[in-house]
């Protein structure tokens, strides 16, 4: 068990706000803090003392623009019982290789919004200026109602481009029907000629039909796409609220990207594999903690509701936890590391079951203070195909009230070649093997995903072909080679 953060002058809760810097400034220090604190009732847990009202975080960029993160205490304990000290306003110069920037924050009111730098940073004219600047490859929705929508380049380019959002990692296939519907003109476009980019990296994909060089009826694109992970952000509680990544579609004169064709028919006698480790990552993000700033500049949401166990209670609590778990191998065990949040400065502790199962190793779960605590459960029976149900139960503190809510949980188990819903992500080792996978109406792609593009981490997927489908048996078998 592990508690978080660490390193900070202060305890949480922190709030986090940004100021957006001109372009090579130096290193940041603050001068000049003045806080306003206002009395306000408190009967929650004992507030911790404060030894730094204002501190500075991170030093990073969002969309081109450079800012200095700026961490600060909401709340101070009072003199008076029943109350605690509310942070209703700072001021402070943030001096940056001799220029100074003045700002001033009401951090009990502010909220962060998509859209426009101004809700983001505490001098927005700063930050507008920086955001200014040229880009470079700068563009203007014309739409935001479909999820295919076209854009023209800013930059006065003609070449008709569309904005394509993805919201899960997998296969997609973007078919004529499928374009043309959404605003495409297929007269005259070479589909040899498309191009796909994403992040500013093109990225290959599969044209079918685009041998006679027209983009007709039964013509498709394919390609691999990703969501937007949360911890790739860099701003506070990610700038939004979003997991769709964005990608550009679009045909000049010169030819796009395509996928690098793969043999991996069967028949070289390769060692045949059976299952693989498999990694289901869970959490719903349905209850925002304005409060407790857990993890400076980053995500605030939690799986509530919150656990509320007080002293001695007649009824233990309980929080039940859903996770689908696609075939697990008979007999085989799972781990799970769970990340909760202590809402109090208590010691909090927690024993959790999976379909009703006692896990061999990991209960129960215990740390004190209000961070996070993440432990690991070894279940070596109860594990289900399909359907699970994780339960953690809160034992009751000695006095006072022990306040939990969970995070997410990571499940790993070993895992069959049965498709979920016709399709199958798998890692393994970098060996000669055959594959035989199954549950497929009809003959998948099969893409190898192991090269990505360093500076994005996206993926540049090649295409494995030669595989042996059944269709009787809904099955696909194919080989890989050591490379």
């Amino acid at each position: 068990m592990k508690a978080q953060p660490k390193g900070l002058p202060f305890k949480v809760p922190v709030v986090s706000l940004k100021v957006a810097l001109p372009e090579g400034s130096g290193a940041c220090r603050l001068v000049g803090v003045s806080p306003t604190w206002t009395a306000v009732p408190w009967q929650g847990a004992p507030v911790p003392s404060v030894k730094q009202v204002v501190c500075l975080g991170e030093r990073s960029s969002w969309r081109g623009i450079s800012y200095q993160e700026i961490l600060l205490t909401a709340l101070k304990p009072s003199s008076v019982k029943g109350e605690a000290l509310l942070l209703t306003h700072v001021a402070f110069n943030l001096e940056s290789g001799g220029q100074s920037v003045s700002a001033a924050a009401a951090p009990s009111t502010e909220r962060v919004r998509p859209g426009g730098v101004s809700p983001l940073f505490l001098n927005p004219s700063q930050a507008s200026r920086e955001q200014g600047k040229p880009a470079t490859t700068p563009v203007r929705p014309l739409s935001a109602a479909a999820s295919v929508n076209p854009v023209i380049s800013a930059s006065g380019l003609t070449t008709p481009r569309f904005r394509i959002s993805v919201s899960r990692d997998g296969v997609f296939r973007l078919t004529y029907n499928y374009l043309t519907t959404h605003g495409l003109n297929a007269s005259g476009v070479d589909p040899r000629n498309f191009h796909l980019v994403c992040k500013g990296v093109e990225v290959p994909i599969v044209v079918e039909g685009a041998s006679d060089g027209s983009f007709d009826p039964g013509d498709s694109i394919v390609f691999y796409g990703q969501k937007l992970p949360i911890q790739s952000r860099d701003m506070w509680n990610g700038g939004n609220f979003t997991h769709a990544n964005v990608y550009w579609l679009y045909a000049d004169g010169s030819p796009g990207l395509r996928m690098t064709n793969v043999s991996a028919a069967p028949g070289s006698g390769y060692p045949a594999v059976a299952s693989f480790s498999s990694s289901v990552h869970a959490e719903v993000d349905n209850q925002f903690d304005a409060t407790d700033h857990f993890r400076p500049n980053g995500d605030v949401w939690f799986w509530g509701p919150v656990l509320q166990a007080p002293a001695g209670p007649s009824q233990v609590p309980t929080g039940n936890y859903a996770v689908t778990l696609p075939d697990p191998v008979s007999g085989t065990s799972v781990s799970v590391t769970g990340v909760v949040a202590g809402l109090d400065s208590g010691t909090h502790t927690i024993n959790a079951s999976l379909n009703g199962v006692s896990p061999t190793s990991g209960n129960p779960l215990s740390w004190t203070g209000k961070v996070l605590g993440t432990g690991t459960w070894t279940f070596g029976t109860g594990i289900q195909a399909g359907a699970n149900m994780l339960t953690l139960t809160v034992s009751a503190p000695s006095s006072g009230t022990d306040f939990d809510v969970p995070d997410s949980f990571d499940f790993t188990y070993t895992r069959g070649f049965q498709a979920s819903s016709g399709a199958l992500d798998f890692t393994a080792s970098n060996a000669v093997a055959t594959y035989t996978s199954t549950g497929y109406p009809s003959a998948p792609y099969i893409l190898d995903l192991s090269r990505t593009d360093p500076g994005t981490g996206l993926v540049l997927p090649r295409r494995l072909t030669g595989a042996s489908y059944n269709a009787g048996a809904g099955s696909v078998t194919f080989q890989m080679a050591r490379d």
